[in-house]
């Protein structure tokens, strides 16, 4: 994780105002510690500074304590593991309320804290003792949420192959109002699976949105290939039941030629769009999320020249289909990288242009 703001000069700076500083103390400083100092500078709103540190500190945050955190509305901005040995500083700042909050750290000899502050413990579970190592309910609740992520992404595609067939044997050779009736469908399903699977799997249905998310560190890294393992499963199937629908060979290779200069600035430009839709999202704006990126994607199918597949699990698939949506397996790779530099390219300009929490 990134540095701590420099918050030493700001506590300095406002002695005179009396500002009081806590700091929280634990053994690793992954996620007891970090959570109560994220948490009390979110409610003190500046009357309080708050800090964290650890005996032994463990190097790194617990993912869950950053994703919770982030659920709640709370900044997470430069929080790090690190030792209490750079809280007993001559340079360090005045602490005058220190809490230790797991018996271990509690029973340690601390270090001599400038100021004499005043001490107390307060002993909380560690929450990696369930959450951040391996049992087996853990594992299942991944599972679950990997199995959910498959799914939707197989009704995803269902939805986009299935759509395009029946579109164009309504269309009588109108490519137009086949294209309308599969991206329509395409936008409407979007919103309803991301209502349906937002609380069970996050509902990203694309490996480069899992990627974006766990780079900004809103979701765990240990879950990303499970993520997207699931994804391109979920995608295969969905082709598939898509073909049994219509009575069509299950395997089937396209050789629709997508192949271009302009359709691969298409899947660039389609998704930066999507991956920064995404990444702009926050706790406020959740419920407007399904709308947002159905409407999204129903509107990149025609202002983009490639008809805005932005997402590799999806180009894949659609790989195996001979039908309206699909896309030669040979041109897949060139898309792939393309949606690959659209989401690195969104993520800097996230990074960029987001206000400072």
């Amino acid at each position: 994780m990134a540095a701590f703001p420099d918050r030493r000069a700001a506590a300095h700076g406002q002695r005179g105002l009396l500002l009081k500083s806590v700091l929280f103390l634990c053994t690793g400083n992954s996620a007891r510690s970090i959570l109560a100092e994220a948490y009390l500078n979110h409610a003190a709103r500046g009357r309080l500074t708050a800090y964290s540190a650890g005996s032994h500190p463990g190097g790194a945050v617990n993912p869950f304590a950053v994703e919770l955190l982030r659920k709640c509305g709370i900044a997470t901005t430069g929080a790090r593991s690190k030792s209490w040995d750079e809280f007993a500083r001559p340079d360090a700042p005045r602490i005058d309320f220190i809490f230790t909050v797991c018996d271990s750290a509690a029973a340690e000899t601390c270090p001599v804290w400038p100021g004499r502050p005043v001490t107390a413990h307060w002993g909380v579970p560690d929450p990696c003792s369930w959450l951040y190592r391996w049992t087996g309910s853990t594992r299942r609740s991944w599972m679950r949420s990997a199995a959910a992520e498959a799914i939707g992404t197989a009704l995803l595609l269902a939805a986009v192959v299935g759509s395009g067939i029946m579109g164009e044997r309504l269309a009588d050779g109108n490519v137009a109002i086949a294209l309308l009736a599969n991206s329509l469908a395409t936008g409407f399903a979007l919103i309803a699976l991301i209502i349906a699977f937002a609380p069970r799997s996050g509902a990203h249905f694309n490996p480069v949105v899992t990627l974006a998310l766990a780079v900004r560190g809103d979701f765990p890294t240990a879950r990303v290939a499970g993520y997207i393992a699931a994804q391109f499963v979920g995608a295969l199937l969905g082709v598939l039941a898509a073909h049994a629908m219509f009575d069509l060979p299950l395997l089937q290779a396209s050789e629709t030629l997508r192949s271009s200069p302009g359709q691969w600035l298409s899947e660039v430009v389609a998704t930066f769009g999507l991956v920064f839709l995404v990444l702009s999202l926050d706790a406020k704006s959740a419920w407007a999320a399904p709308f947002a990126v159905g409407s999204y994607i129903a509107a990149a199918y025609w202002f983009t020249a490639s008809t805005s597949f932005a997402n590799p699990a999806v180009t894949l698939a659609r790989g195996f289909s001979a039908t309206f949506a699909g896309i030669g397996l040979g041109n897949v790779p060139a898309f792939a990288v393309c949606q690959l530099a659209g989401a690195g390219l969104a993520i800097a300009a996230d990074r960029l242009l987001r206000p400072n929490p």
